[in-house]
């Protein structure tokens, strides 16, 4: 199995009730879309539970990405 590759950082931007709560230059790792999950974690290895329990009011790709 291909190892996934680490990429440079794109920068990250989370806002909440319209005040920007978190910005950072991320690295990632490439991916298909049917690989991308928002709200969930399928994966695990993380601190974090497996499902976000919250509500996601919208999920916005950046201009020009």
């Amino acid at each position: 199995m291909d190892q996934p590759s680490l990429s440079r950082g794109r920068k990250v931007v989370v806002t909440m009730d319209g005040r920007t709560v978190l910005t950072a230059d991320q690295p990632y790792y490439l991916s298909l879309p049917r690989e991308l999950y928002l709200g969930e974690n399928p994966i695990g290895g993380s601190t974090c539970g497996e499902r976000f329990t919250g509500r996601l009011l919208l999920i916005q790709r950046a201009a020009g990405r």
